[in-house]
């Protein structure tokens, strides 16, 4: 397989008009949707869902709406100050990079200033170990969102706007070999709808289901699908 023109990477930044909602996400929208009339006294949502299922998507829509800070960690010691009114986003919360006196010390601080937090995690927070008493009962009390990984339809969907972005003409029955076939996840679907486009561009030839299987054998083989 010849060399791809540009190295392979997600988009850097997430836009409101590309999330595509189906059945496996619809509930998780509405939350965003519905800020800031969310439930107090944290008035915070607890996210969560697999690997590629959308969370950052939707984090990224909420923070641009919201004005939100992001945070990836909370060292020990931390004590964030929070505005009155402030949006704050955590993401990947069961990481193990927030501390626990931390996140307590946020949720008060969130309340205290009618702030809004959303908590991102690929499990609830109220499955995780948290040893604090305090910060344990404070994470069960928040309202809680699933988003599972998109189902077919969602996929197919999905895969064919990232073709419309590209301007990539893909036949339907290419889209439905890949549905199958693929790890189910937005950043596994835009890395091969790239890897195809670029590869029709290289041969100068449209996509077919024999490219199709040849970017998606050099894909398993390297590990990266």
């Amino acid at each position: 397989m010849a060399q791809l023109p540009f190295p392979l990477s997600l988009p850097a930044s997430y836009r409101r008009e590309d999330f595509i909602t189906g059945d496996a996400n619809k509930d998780a929208a509405a939350w965003i949707e519905l800020w800031p009339d969310w439930p107090r006294p944290y008035r915070a949502l607890n996210l969560f869902g697999p690997k590629g299922a959308g969370k950052t998507h939707l984090g990224a829509i909420w923070a641009e709406i919201s004005g939100a800070k992001i945070y990836t960690k909370l060292a020990a010691g931390e004590k964030l100050p929070v505005a009155q009114g402030e949006a704050i986003l955590l993401e990947a919360c069961d990481s193990g990079l927030y501390d626990e006196e931390a996140l307590f010390h946020l949720l008060n601080a969130i309340a205290e200033a009618s702030g809004s937090l959303l908590m991102l995690s690929r499990v609830p927070l109220s499955q995780i170990n948290i040893k604090l008493a305090d910060t344990r009962s404070r994470l069960r009390s928040l309202a809680v969102q699933d988003i599972t990984a998109p189902d077919d339809q969602l996929f197919k969907a999905v895969l064919f706007k990232l073709c419309a972005d590209r301007q990539c003409v893909v036949p339907e029955t290419v889209i439905d070999y890949l549905v199958v076939r693929i790890e189910r996840s937005y950043e596994a679907a835009f890395e091969i709808i790239t890897a195809l486009d670029a590869e029709a561009l290289i041969h100068k030839k449209p996509v077919t289901l024999g490219l199709a299987r040849s970017v998606l054998a050099h894909y398993v083989k390297t590990g990266d699908a």
